[in-house]
């Protein structure tokens, strides 16, 4: 089974890409999460300038969330293989 991380988009975002999520090749270390969003950027340039820039720096009024546990802007974050990453609107569900 191939290394993968699971991108999540909600909200305005899923609306935005036109899906619900993608999948990362990972090697063994992971990558982070600015690598991480500059491969979605790519897969969905609509995102640029909304979400985040085509270098993997989230908007303002965007977060992203680690299997459902940590909340971060942090683009150094490293993820993990098999681990998932959540890209909402910092006010979804308020």
């Amino acid at each position: 089974m191939p290394l993968q991380i699971c991108i999540e988009f909600y909200g305005s975002v899923r609306l935005r890409a036109g899906e619900s999520s993608m999948l990362l090749p990972a090697d063994d270390i992971g990558i982070t999460v600015g690598q991480a969003l500059s491969s979605v950027t790519r897969r969905f340039p609509q995102l640029i300038g909304f979400c985040c820039g085509s270098d993997g720096a989230l908007q303002p009024g965007f977060v992203v969330n680690v299997d459902g546990q940590l909340f971060t802007r942090d683009d150094s974050h490293r993820l993990l293989p098999g681990q998932t990453l959540l890209v909402l609107s910092a006010d979804v569900g308020g």
